[in-house]
């Protein structure tokens, strides 16, 4: 009885080993497709549908998912910055491979594909055929007098910045900086956000 409570047990652990790996790896290194290795990246801001086959590196920071077909087929979106554009990538999966990929696409990536024009959104979109993990550096400071910000405006201008106050002082005390002005547009809510990081 206990042999076969075991054996059980070690079933249902596979099942869930299983359930755990990615399909959409074909080499169980990459998150989508083939792991690859970054030679050259261009910058999201040069590309258009002309660009031919390009490699992107950045954050993701929007997922979106459409249920087309009568439920049998997703569009998977998700935006990639590199902080000098966006660019939205598309995927047609099925349900399964959608919600395993909502999952495993976080953080900062590498992928690879042809940009063409998507006349749906009437935007130059990415098509990815291999999308991996990247372990990104943190910068740096190493000046050793720190320089001072005086004229910085949070998310809280509205139309004028989206840096997050909170994010701004963590970022401010990894660097080293002691000092920062805030010069927001007639309000003074990002100091609680500042306040808080403290």
């Amino acid at each position: 009885e206990a042999a076969e409570r075991a054996k059980s047990f070690e079933g249902k652990q596979q099942t869930v080993k299983k359930k755990q790996e990615s399909k959409l790896s074909k080499d169980g290194k990459a998150i989508y497709g083939k792991h690859f290795v970054i030679k050259s990246v261009t910058n999201i801001r040069a590309i258009d549908e002309g660009s031919g086959f390009v490699t992107i590196e950045g954050d993701v920071f929007m997922k979106e998912q459409k249920s087309i077909q009568d439920g049998k087929k997703i569009i998977f979106t998700f935006a990639v910055t590199d902080y000098t554009s966006t660019i939205n990538c598309k995927f047609f999966l099925t349900p399964q491979e959608a919600a395993d990929l909502d999952v495993l696409l976080n953080g900062h990536i590498a992928l690879n594909g042809r940009p063409a024009y998507d006349s749906f959104s009437n935007e130059v979109v990415i098509r990815p055929l291999n999308i991996i993990s990247v372990k990104q550096e943190k910068k740096t400071d190493n000046a050793p007098k720190k320089r001072i910000e005086m004229h910085l405006h949070t998310k809280m201008s509205q139309m004028d910045s989206v840096v997050d106050a909170n994010q701004l002082v963590k970022t401010m005390l990894q660097y080293g900086h002691d000092t920062v002005a805030i010069t927001d547009h007639g309000v003074v809510q990002a100091f609680t956000g500042m306040e808080d990081a403290l």
